[in-house]
């Protein structure tokens, strides 16, 4: 299988499970009958964003540390492995890959909840705040977690992780600039 194939699957894999585990979510809370409370914990405005760079600037550099830790995780096994593979190495690269398993794991689950629970909560509304950026975040961190995916289990070379990580980034400067724009 070709690395674009890797990551472009993977990628693909990761979306339909975070989507299925959102509109899970969701729609347990709203058949508890939790979209008040929901509403009075989140507490989200729906005002407008100032359509400037600057406010382009701030929506990436807080959204690019969510994609920087799956980037990290590779380029860290990457390094790891280009050390040797003798058994402190490959000692080192299992460690690497459970903690970042865990931390990925927690990570993606939290910020899934928090999207189903805002769409248990508002509703349409959440939702249409969603659009046009929200399936291109999606997107963008879908490669870099496949990007990790790929290191995680040797499966793409470092040149095609460096493409794919790249392509994470230029995604998720076109989705901040669509939430600002768009």
């Amino acid at each position: 299988m070709s690395a674009s194939a890797y990551i472009g699957g993977r990628s693909a894999l990761v979306a339909a499970c975070a989507l299925a585990i959102c509109t899970s979510i969701a729609a347990a809370m709203v058949l508890a009958g939790l979209d008040p409370e929901l509403r009075s914990f989140l507490g989200f405005g729906f005002g407008t964003l100032e359509s400037s760079w600057a406010q382009t600037a701030a929506i990436l550099a807080n959204n690019a540390r969510l994609l920087a830790l799956p980037l990290a995780a590779a380029a860290g096994l990457f390094a790891m492995r280009a050390l040797g593979t003798d058994g402190a190495e490959a000692t080192g690269v299992r460690v690497l890959r459970v903690g970042a398993d865990g931390v990925l794991s927690i990570v993606v689950l939290a910020n899934v909840g928090v999207v189903g629970m805002a769409l248990a909560a508002y509703g349409g509304r959440f939702a249409a705040a969603l659009l046009p950026h929200g399936p291109v975040e999606l997107l963008a961190l879908c490669l870099a977690l496949s990007v990790y995916l790929g290191a995680r289990h040797g499966a793409i070379g470092v040149r095609p992780a460096a493409a794919g990580g790249g392509l994470s980034v230029l995604t998720l400067v076109a989705a901040a600039a669509l939430e600002v724009f768009g």
